[in-house]
């Protein structure tokens, strides 16, 4: 009898072990208090956030990590962004018009600042006096500044593009100056002097996945966007190319930021994880649907896509059940090798790859027929052993033959590889 107590009480012990465990994985949360869809989603500490809800449009708060929702703000509200636990701005509508909204109390009341015709489809503050709005007129997509807290705005740029839908800054300062992204339909534009000037640099973002759903910059070179229900790209020259990774996600997916080694991206069913900037990723399951994301850390994440979908982590999500770039089942090269680029001639893409069987500095360089430097695609940047593959595009070229150039330095920055190979553009 004694005996058959003492395994009863294993089994309960490993039982409720087993459900603590899946407990500290991602958990589902309390309903939210009304069935319409995540629009935008922000926490400011661990226990401290705000939803945007549409269909029907909602603001709701919770101060107790997500157990309770009050309603905050009958208002349509779409993108919002909180500084602190008071100010916040947000953008939304008011019958046909659109406005920019503000509140210094948590939300429980927002003043309209900038009412007009104009559609605003998104926002990024980095202080609580400087951001940027980004829309359309009707024609032409449109960029708007403000210096003092939203009170006052300006036009700072017109885009030959129907309309602009994200925008991202860096918070810190490069050199004197804010650097920033903007993005629609595939087109990435950015800004390296505060929004003065902004430039077109890639014209195809999503390669073959069109669109742009979420952006977020690490620093000035390394970037993350989610495009349509079949990849997410990366780039680490600024957005000029970028390396697609097909992986199903629902649409509207989202990437939440842990720090600059940890993200998530929502792929509807499960989540995506890296602890390293993508150099590899995995899956974590999910108890419930999530298209919206947020972390607060890289432990506490919160996610969804409605009122009965909402669940959180306290642990970062737990394990990742590796299945995308995984260098760990990659046969590493045994030679430094440069490819022809492919298509060749090409227009006005083709694909460079080459392969280290050692950790390296890399530069990939192209030259014009004199020998002019036309861009590095990389720049003495540090490359773990491996396969990689890189997009040229460069539609101003003049059509003819053009060079490229692989410069690999080893661990005591001895010159491990030099290759150069030849292409044609034709326009």
């Amino acid at each position: 009898m004694k005996k058959n107590l003492q395994i009863i009480a294993l089994i309960f012990l490993i039982f409720f072990s087993f459900q603590s465990n899946s407990y500290s994985q991602w958990f589902k949360l309390p309903d939210l208090p009304d069935s319409g869809k995540v629009w935008d989603m922000q926490f400011v500490n661990s226990n401290t956030g705000w939803i945007s809800l549409i269909n029907p449009s909602k603001f709701i708060k919770t101060t107790d990590g997500g157990m309770n929702w009050i309603l905050h703000y009958n208002l349509n509200i779409g993108n919002f962004q909180f500084i602190d636990t008071l100010l916040g701005y947000g953008i939304g509508w008011i019958g046909t018009n659109y406005t920019i909204l503000k509140t210094t109390d948590g939300g429980s009341n927002w003043n309209n600042l900038f009412i007009s015709g104009n559609a605003y489809t998104d926002l990024f503050f980095v202080n609580k006096d400087t951001g940027w709005v980004c829309g359309f007129d009707g024609f032409y997509g449109k960029i708007w500044r403000t210096n003092d807290g939203a009170n006052n705005w300006f036009l700072q740029y017109t885009a030959a593009s129907n309309g602009l839908d994200r925008i991202f800054f860096l918070k810190n300062k490069v050199n004197g100056e804010y650097w920033g992204w903007t993005m629609k339909s595939g087109g990435l534009w950015r800004t390296t002097n505060s929004g003065v000037n902004w430039n077109l640099i890639n014209n195809d973002i999503g390669g073959g996945c069109q669109g742009g759903y979420d952006i977020y910059f690490i620093d000035t070179a390394k970037g993350i966007v989610t495009n349509d229900i079949e990849c997410f790209s990366l780039t680490t020259n600024s957005g000029f190319n970028w390396t697609h990774v097909t992986e199903r996600h629902s649409v509207d997916s989202k990437i939440g930021v842990g720090n600059n080694n940890i993200f998530w991206i929502t792929l509807g069913d499960s989540i995506i994880k890296t602890i390293n900037s993508f150099q590899t990723y995995g899956k974590q399951g999910t108890p419930a649907i999530a298209n919206h994301i947020f972390a607060v850390d890289t432990s506490i994440v919160y996610a969804g896509s409605n009122q009965t979908n909402m669940m959180k982590t306290t642990n970062g999500g737990g394990p990742i059940i590796y299945s995308g770039i995984d260098s760990t089942k990659l046969i590493l090269p045994e030679y430094y090798k440069l490819y022809q680029n492919y298509p060749n001639p090409f227009n006005p893409i083709t694909k460079i790859s080459y392969e280290l069987p050692k950790d390296s500095k890399v530069s990939l360089i192209i030259y014009d027929v004199l020998g002019k430097e036309i861009r590095r695609l990389v720049d003495n940047e540090f490359k773990q052993a491996g396969i990689y593959s890189i997009d040229f595009n460069e539609p101003s070229l003049s059509s003819g033959v053009y060079f490229y150039r692989l410069i690999a330095l080893d661990s005591f920055g001895k010159t491990g590889y030099n290759k150069v190979k030849s292409m044609v553009y034709i326009k």
